[in-house]
């Protein structure tokens, strides 16, 4: 192993506990790792119980992961401790060994601890923060208005009984003793009742709170809810510009038109937006029909039609400077969504965004049990915190309190000193439709940051020859490339160094472009591709004498496979297609 360039920043994330700790880690930077040595050093320091630790994780395969390593790391220290087998710096258990041996505690002491942990493994709170929600809820029934036998639905029951509720809302709205016969005619001069029923099920969602259902907040939110939407479209259109993805000329003027008047939203320039939609062009382009190119495969064309949807959708939202129309529709709906989640929740139905909702409310709106829950937990462990949304960064920062504060609001109440430890990396955040954003993201933190936590980011990388990092930092680090652009919905990129010794020096990754048969249609483009990488295979197995074997070719997609098979055919290469649900339904497989 060569040195590691990040060791201070590592040793100080492990072990202090005079301040919050925040930790920017890459993929292969050895969190997880790091994570665990905390964990190990709490609890067999003394500082805490294993009992007194909740750590959360996104998914229930992290959290599995973390509960396993976490019970090896116990029994490595314990071993240890009782003179069973040697220190190993390289593991986590061993770097834990010689900090709390340097820290005066005995290795008599340190395996006690760690064989009191082991025994208490099957209470430790390592788990998806939704179970955590579900937990914290059942202990708090009547507080958090469930049942405590709630179970938790993943959709279905939440469809079955919006189709009931709807059809019955709707006819007695409509019917002869309905009061609101004047406000359904407003709404339905300018919506379907199918739009309507959309809507509604959309503002069923748990994750929106009824306080905004209401005119006087859907007035003072339409604007902002819809400039967030418009900055999101704005770098997907920003994405689909700088990609490979064949458009058309005419579509050329469209999309940038379309992005300057997303950017106008999202900036909050009403000014800009009113001037934009008085010119003529503009309206021009509003009605343009955009299909996509022919060219393009389905999954291609797939990606391009959501795109126009959603552009079409949010260019439809430019009524927010006159939010009456959407504040008409909340209003119509807004009986039929509380009556809806009090007969969900009557049956012992909870969502998944229930769970997060129900969860913040219980902890901002009542004081004496966040109490209660900020003396069970003195440490939380927050695992991928850049897949964690609003919703559950208000959770976090409010089991993060300060032992004598009560605040009502999570983004100004202050933080308890040392109590949290929070992991992620903005560049690997892949649920943005579940409301994960690397601007909340970075609202959170810099919030720890403001109450004195200390930020530290990896760079070592343990997983990765120095062949593949280096052209990754050239790539992403030059700024002659569009390949990573830094803004509020992009983080910074930072260069990683690989702790693995290597004797070559030369790259072990190559970028190719295909400039043969650039105007050509995508297929044929492909069957280029494939032709030279069937030959550059040839290349390797006969001149450099790589065996077949140890080479692998990834596909995004399997819906070009055939194209890529054909050259590897006919040049007489052996190959085994694997992957995919119908794999055993594939022509390649059948005719092999």
């Amino acid at each position: 192993m060569t040195r590691i360039v990040d060791l201070q920043a590592r040793r100080q994330a492990a072990t202090r506990v005079d301040s919050n700790q925040v930790v920017l880690a890459g993929a292969g930077t050895g969190k997880t790792s790091l994570l665990v040595e905390r964990l190990l050093n709490l609890v067999a320091s003394g500082h805490c119980d294993l009992e007194a630790v909740a750590a959360i994780t996104f998914t229930e395969k992290a959290a599995a992961e973390l509960r396993q390593r976490a019970t090896e790391g116990f029994e490595q220290l314990r071993s240890i401790g009782a003179g069973e087998s040697t220190v190993d710096e390289g593991e986590a258990s061993g770097r834990s060994f010689r900090w709390l041996e340097a820290e005066g505690i005995s290795a008599e002491t340190i395996g006690e601890r760690a064989l009191d942990a082991l025994q208490r493994m099957d209470r430790a709170r390592i788990q998806t923060i939704h179970a955590f929600c579900a937990d914290l809820l059942r202990s708090y029934p009547r507080e958090a208005g469930v049942d405590p036998d709630f179970q938790v639905d993943t959709g279905e029951q939440s469809e079955l009984l919006h189709r009931e509720s709807w059809e019955r809302f709707v006819a007695d709205e409509l019917g002869p003793d309905g009061k609101r016969h004047e406000l359904w005619n407003r709404v339905l001069e300018r919506f379907r009742i199918r739009e309507l029923a959309s809507s509604a099920q959309r503002l069923s969602e748990w994750r929106l709170p009824l306080s905004l259902l209401t005119p006087e907040a859907v007035s003072a939110t339409a604007g902002e809810l819809f400039g967030e939407l418009a900055a999101t479209t704005v770098q997907e259109i920003d994405e689909l510009l700088a990609s490979s993805i064949t458009i058309t000329s005419m579509q050329t003027a469209w999309f940038p038109s379309m992005r300057g008047l997303l950017q106008h939203l999202a900036d909050g320039n009403n000014d800009a937006l009113k001037v934009a939609l008085a010119d003529p062009k503009i309206q021009k382009e509003l009605s343009r029909s955009i299909n996509p190119s022919t060219r393009l495969d389905d999954d291609e064309k797939a990606q391009f039609k959501a795109l126009v949807s959603r552009i079409r959708s949010q260019t439809g939202m430019l009524q927010a400077l006159d939010p009456t129309p959407f504040v008409d529709v909340v209003e119509l709906i807004a009986p039929f969504v509380q009556q809806f989640r009090q007969e969900y929740t009557r049956r012992g139905w909870v969502s998944f965004d229930g769970l997060l909702l129900l969860t913040r409310d219980l902890l901002r709106d009542h004081p004496e049990v966040r109490q209660q829950l900020k003396r069970r937990y003195r440490q939380l462990f927050v695992d991928e915190f850049q897949d964690t949304d609003p919703l559950q960064y208000e959770i976090v920062l409010l089991l993060g309190e300060e032992d004598s504060a009560a605040g009502a609001d999570a983004w100004t109440t202050p933080l308890q000193t040392g109590k949290l430890f929070v992991v992620g990396d903005p560049k690997q955040s892949i649920y943005r439709f579940r409301g994960a954003d690397y601007r909340a993201f970075r609202r959170a933190i810099d919030r720890l940051n403001d109450q004195g936590a200390v930020e530290h980011t990896l760079r070592t990388n343990f997983r990765s020859v120095p062949g593949i990092v280096n052209p990754v930092n050239r790539l992403f680090s030059s700024p002659h490339t569009t390949c990573w652009q830094t803004g509020r919905t992009q983080p910074t990129y930072d260069p990683i160094e690989s702790a693995i010794e290597s004797n070559s020096e030369k790259p072990a990754v190559e970028i190719w472009s295909i400039t043969e048969g650039k105007q050509e249609r995508v297929d044929k483009r492909r069957r280029i591709e494939g032709r030279l990488i069937a030959a550059e295979i040839e290349r390797l197995h006969n001149e450099e004498k790589v065996d077949y074997r140890e080479i692998t070719i990834l596909f995004r997609t399997f819906a070009s496979i055939p194209v890529y098979l054909r050259p590897l055919r006919e040049r007489g290469i052996p190959f085994v297609v694997d992957g995919g649900k119908d794999f055993i339904k594939r022509p390649e497989i059948k005719q092999s």
